[in-house]
C-alpha cells in the first residue's frame, strides 16, 4: 500500500525539476537576445557617428578644397558670398512664350564680370565656386549654392554656404534670402539669330474685301483675316490677332490651332489697329525676344466714276443686261467677273483664271455683276468693284435707263394691274421688243461665278 503514493511523490518531484529547467533556459535565452539587441544598437549607433563623422569630414574637406584662393573661410565667408551674388549675379528675363505657361518657369541669369549666362528653371538648385577671386558657375555640386524659389518680375533665391574654419574642423551653415529684380537686356548682335532679323522686311495688308464679301465656307479662315507677306515675292500668309507661327530651320509658317510648336522659335501676332501690326518673336528657349512692328500706308482714296466704266445699260432678262465696257458693248449675266488689265476690261472665263485671280497671280481692278435690282421706278444695276490688292470695295448702283417703249409698255401695265406686281423680271417683262446694238458683242459665256465662292 506504500509503494503508489511513493511513486506518485516521486513523478511529481520530476515534473517540478523539468519546469525548473525550462525556466532556467527561458531566462538565458532572454538574457542571450537583450545582450545581442544591445550590441547591435551599440553598433548601428557607432555607424551612424561614423557616416555622420565621414560626412562632416567630406563638408569640411569640399570647404577646404573650395578656399583654394585666398579667401579665408570663416563665419564672414557667408556674408561675402550673399554680397558678391547681389551685386554680380543679373537677372536678365524670363521665358515669356504665350507657350510657357504649360511648363516649368525658367529665367535667364548672368554673372557681370564673366558675363556667363544660364538658363535656370524654378526649383533648381544652381552652384557656384569662386575662380581667381572671382565669381563664376560650377557644374558640379559645391558648399555655395541657390535654388530657384519663384520667377517673376523679380527672380527670388535660398542661398546658402557650408564651409569650414581654418582653425578646426568645424563646418559653418548660413542661409539668405535674396530677390533679383529683372534689368534691361540687349542681346548683341552676334547673339541675335538670323530667323529673327528676317522677318523685319515683313509686309502686310488689311482684311481681303472680296473675300469678305463673296467668300463661301471654304474661305472661312480667310475672311477678316490680315495678308502677311513674310519674304518679298513670297505668298500671302492670313492671321488674325494671337495667331503663332513658328520656324522650321528653313521658313516661318502658320501654326494651325493646337499645334504643339514648343520644340521651334515662334512669333505671335498683334494686330493693335487698322493700321498696326507687330510680330513678338522668341527663340526656342523664350529668353531671346524681339518685337518688329509694322505701320500700314494710308489707302489711296478708291472712288472710281462707275458712269465711264458702264453705259448704256439695258436689260435683256431678269438675270442679263448689255452695256457698253469702257466703249466695247458686252453682256453681262448674273455672277459674271471682270478684270481690268492694261486699260482692258476681260472676262474671267475659265476655272484657271479665277483660281489665278484668287491666289493673287491674276492682278487689276475687279467688277463682280451681282444682280438687276427691282426698284419701284427704273431697275437698278448692281454689283462691287475692287482695287487691285482687294484692300477697298466700292458699291456699283446703276438706274437702267428703259426707252420709251418700255416706258409706254410699263405704263399700261401698271394702270391695269390689280394684283401688286411679280419681285422678279420675266424673260418677257418690257423687255420684248428691245433692239440690239449692231456693234460685235462682248459675250460673256457660262453661267458665270457663284456669288459665293468655294475651293
Amino acid at each position: 500500500m506504500l509503494a503508489k503514493p511513493f511513486r506518485f511523490f516521486s513523478l511529481l518531484s520530476i515534473l517540478k525539476k523539468v519546469s525548473l529547467f525550462f525556466v532556467v533556459l527561458s531566462l538565458v535565452l532572454a538574457s542571450i537576445s537583450a545582450l545581442y539587441l544591445l550590441r547591435a544598437k551599440d553598433q548601428t549607433v557607432i555607424a551612424n557617428n561614423e557616416v555622420s563623422e565621414l560626412l562632416n569630414a567630406s563638408e569640411v574637406k569640399e570647404a577646404k578644397e573650395f578656399s583654394f584662393d585666398a579667401i579665408k573661410l570663416d563665419k564672414d565667408f557667408a556674408t561675402l558670398f550673399e554680397r558678391d551674388l547681389n551685386s554680380d549675379l543679373s537677372f536678365l528675363g524670363k521665358n515669356s512664350r504665350p507657350d510657357a505657361l504649360s511648363r516649368n518657369s525658367k529665367a535667364l541669369i548672368q554673372l557681370k564680370e564673366s558675363d556667363e549666362q544660364r538658363i535656370v528653371e524654378e526649383g533648381e538648385k544652381v552652384y557656384f565656386r569662386y575662380k581667381e577671386g572671382a565669381l563664376s558657375f560650377s557644374e558640379v555640386a559645391t558648399p555655395l549654392w541657390v535654388k530657384v524659389k519663384g520667377i517673376g518680375n523679380s527672380l527670388f533665391l535660398d542661398s546658402k554656404v557650408v564651409v569650414a574654419s581654418e582653425e578646426s574642423e568645424q563646418v559653418f551653415q548660413e542661409s539668405a534670402k535674396l530677390e533679383l529684380v529683372k534689368r534691361n537686356y540687349v542681346p548683341s548682335q552676334d547673339a541675335i539669330p538670323y530667323y529673327f532679323e528676317s522677318l523685319s522686311s515683313a509686309t502686310w495688308l488689311v482684311p481681303d474685301k472680296f473675300f469678305q464679301l463673296y467668300g463661301g465656307a471654304d474661305y472661312q479662315d480667310k475672311k477678316g483675316a490680315y495678308r502677311l507677306k513674310l519674304t518679298p515675292g513670297g505668298s500671302f500668309c492670313f492671321v488674325k490677332d494671337q495667331d503663332l507661327l513658328y520656324y522650321n530651320g528653313k521658313d516661318w509658317l502658320l501654326a494651325k490651332e493646337n499645334q504643339d510648336v514648343s520644340n521651334y522659335p515662334i512669333a505671335e501676332v498683334k494686330i493693335n489697329s487698322q493700321s498696326r501690326l507687330a510680330l513678338r518673336v522668341w527663340d526656342k528657349s523664350g529668353m531671346l525676344e524681339r518685337l518688329h512692328t509694322f505701320s500700314c500706308d494710308k489707302l489711296p482714296a478708291f472712288n472710281l466714276r462707275v458712269d465711264e466704266i458702264f453705259s448704256k445699260i439695258r436689260p435683256r432678262s431678269k438675270s442679263q443686261v448689255t452695256c457698253k465696257v469702257a466703249g466695247k458693248t458686252a453682256m453681262l449675266k448674273n455672277g459674271d467677273w471682270l478684270l481690268k488689265k492694261e486699260n482692258h476690261w476681260k472676262l474671267l472665263r475659265t476655272y484657271d483664271e479665277i483660281q489665278r485671280y484668287l491666289q493673287y497671280e491674276l492682278e487689276g481692278e475687279l467688277f463682280v455683276f451681282d444682280q438687276i435690282e427691282k426698284n419701284e421706278s427704273n431697275p437698278i444695276f448692281k454689283g462691287h468693284l475692287f482695287d487691285t490688292m482687294r484692300t477697298q470695295m466700292q458699291v456699283v448702283r446703276i438706274p437702267i435707263a428703259l426707252s420709251n417703249k418700255d416706258h409706254s409698255k410699263k405704263k399700261n401695265k401698271l394702270l391695269k394691274k390689280v394684283t401688286p406686281a411679280s419681285e422678279d423680271f420675266t424673260d418677257t417683262d418690257d423687255f420684248d421688243d428691245y433692239e440690239e446694238d449692231d456693234e460685235e458683242l462682248l459675250r460673256l459665256t457660262g453661267e458665270g461665278a457663284h456669288h459665293e465662292i468655294e475651293k
